[in-house]
């Protein structure tokens, strides 16, 4: 029952974290999240069906 639980306390600060992520985005990332290649935002956008996406401005 104790890996069990300690799955659960995992599983409820990895929430918490993306959570507190979706919730204030121009904070930095925590330790341990990088943020998502260029390659599969383009291939997630595919699949929602954004065709045009707009050109970066680096």
């Amino acid at each position: 029952a104790g890996s069990s639980r300690r799955s659960d306390i995992k599983r409820e600060h990895s929430t918490q974290l993306l959570g507190d992520v979706l919730a204030k985005p121009w904070l930095p990332l925590p330790l341990g999240l990088k943020p998502p290649s260029l390659e599969s935002v383009m291939v997630e956008l595919q699949k929602q069906g954004v065709a045009n996406v707009p050109p970066t401005c680096s």
